[in-house]
């Protein structure tokens, strides 16, 4: 068994792992991310990566800080990442539709249009059937109405994930961490190759399997997974020229030629396999909203565990009573919206800054404990 010591290690190579280092770059300090495969290959290279800052649980609420916050990172990457890393993201700006097919779901949009439009910069509109119709002709003549948002983004969540890790410069050892102990001002980490690394401060950023980690350092924090599948499909007829969601789904043309239509929701624990379930629920949300959308075949259908907690809100900061331990997950649905604000806030504090968001919502002691 050989013996290495690092100054920060990153355990996880998702979004915020790569985030995190990624930060800690521009301010010239270096870290190791550990994750046993490669950088983006979970759910953040799985998801849709959409950008909505207006919408989701807390929102607004006590999201709404980080939210906006997370979007203005996402608008500087826009223009900066692909510089940094050569790699291309594939940000743009999506316009959303969302539609509803009762009064009630109408009324709960037309609700979020006048909040939009009084406290945010963004542009929202309330649309009568027929002006979707001339928007997108293949919606459901059921629908009693929609809203269209203007001015929000989207980004291919891999090659970003992939882009941060490489600008960053960090080192990436491809193994997992088996188990954790905590002595005085380090951390040991026990990998799967039988070796140990003797960290001075550990950031846990690796999603849902956060939990077993801490747990064998005595640290009880719950992230139950949230299991999501989404198809990408060969469509024919024109693409989709805007994001299109209703009731939780959505769909939309990405850069790929794909139409990418999702999602599900289901407690699977730690199984990351495709169902057939998955597939027949989404084809069957698809074609109640776009009946006269022509499906020609699956190009591919994935799954992946998002990460998250009793209470809906990430876990972000330094845990209780282990001052060398950060901990940053549970992102959920919006891990990718999220990610970079999640990383910079780690990052800021790993290097003596004040975050520039209220994390008190989002303290480690509301759902941890130390045995």
């Amino acid at each position: 068994m050989s013996d290495t010591e690092l100054d920060i290690a990153i355990i996880g190579g998702g979004i915020v792992g790569a985030s995190c280092a990624y930060y800690l770059s521009r301010r010239g300090v270096s870290c190791t991310i550990i994750d046993g495969e490669e950088i983006g290959s979970k759910a953040s290279g799985l998801a849709y990566g959409g950008l909505n800052s207006v919408s989701g649980h807390e929102i607004p609420g006590l999201m709404w800080e980080l939210s906006q916050y997370s979007s203005d990172l996402h608008a500087s990457l826009a223009s900066t990442i692909r510089e940094d890393s050569n790699i291309d993201c594939k940000y743009r700006t999506r316009d959303t539709l969302n539609v509803a097919f009762s009064a009630k779901e109408l009324r709960e949009l037309r609700t979020r249009v006048r909040w939009i439009e009084s406290d945010t910069t963004l542009e929202s509109t309330v649309l009568r059937p027929s002006e979707i119709f001339e928007i997108e002709p293949r919606v459901s003549g059921l629908i009693v109405g929609g809203t269209l948002l203007r001015g929000t983004m989207e980004v291919d969540s891999h090659s970003l994930t992939v882009a941060m890790a490489q600008a960053s410069g960090c080192d990436h050892i491809r193994t997992n961490v088996v188990t954790m102990q905590l002595a005085g001002n380090r951390g040991i980490l026990h990998l799967d190759n039988e070796t140990e690394l003797v960290v001075r401060k550990v950031v846990c950023a690796n999603g849902t399997w956060i939990s077993p980690i801490l747990k064998s350092a005595g640290i009880r924090l719950d992230i139950p997974p949230l299991k999501g599948e989404i198809l990408r499909l060969e469509t024919k007829g024109p693409p989709l020229l805007q994001s299109i969601g209703w009731k939780g789904n959505y769909c939309t043309t990405k850069t790929d030629g794909l139409t990418w239509a999702g999602t599900t929701e289901s407690q699977s624990l730690y199984d990351e396999s495709t169902t057939i379930q998955g597939e027949l629920s989404i084809l069957s949300n698809l074609k109640a909203v776009l009946p006269n959308l022509v499906v020609d075949k699956i190009a591919r259908q994935t799954a992946c565990l998002r990460p998250t907690t009793a209470d809906g809100l990430p876990v972000i900061g330094q845990m209780e009573g282990s001052p060398n331990l950060f901990v940053a997950t549970g992102g959920g649905r919006k891990g990718i919206l999220y990610g970079p604000g999640m990383g910079k806030i780690i990052a800021d504090i790993l290097t003596g800054n004040k975050p520039e968001v209220d994390i008190t919502p989002f303290n480690t002691s509301r759902l941890g404990s130390t045995n």
